[in-house]
């Protein structure tokens, strides 16, 4: 059974900022994401969205986010931006993994999967707003860290 550093649940803003800080720092860790694809929750967003109408999103760390693109559609642009992010600083997203629960067991913490469970000391629950969130159920909490706030 491999025993990761870290483990990310959900590849959106949240969830790349925490990848991109964990590498930094040396923690071996590993973002699983339900979706197929990059962008999260935008990728589904209606056409007729522009980033205009959203009024721009953060950026990431280390990687602005391109000017001068209000009429572009926030369904196809947003998972570009974070698509470009994945490939540029190479995040260890495995995709598509929809997280079930996380639970303890001896110690740690299995975030269980359809098919696979995954094991950490740590977990980062980046898992957004839209979909049903994973709430964890732990004897010591202190081992979760909750983003869920929609970046702006």
């Amino acid at each position: 059974m491999k025993v990761y550093e870290s483990i990310v649940i959900g590849a959106g803003q949240a969830g790349l900022s925490a990848s991109f800080h964990l590498r930094k720092r040396g923690i071996e860790h590993l973002v699983l994401d339900a979706n197929s694809h990059p962008g999260g929750a935008w990728q589904h967003r209606w056409k007729t969205l522009t980033m205009h109408d959203v009024h721009g999103i953060s950026q990431l760390p280390d990687m602005a986010v391109p000017r001068n693109v209000d009429i572009a559609r926030a369904r196809d642009f947003v998972p570009g931006y974070l698509g470009s992010y994945e490939e540029l600083f190479n995040l260890p997203i495995r995709r598509p993994v929809r997280v079930r629960g996380v639970q303890d067991h001896s110690g740690l913490l299995e975030a269980v999967a359809e098919t696979q469970t995954f094991t950490t000391p740590h977990s980062h629950q980046c898992d957004g707003h839209v979909d049903a969130a994973v709430h964890p159920v732990l004897s010591r909490r202190r081992h979760v860290h909750r983003a869920s706030t929609p970046y702006r």
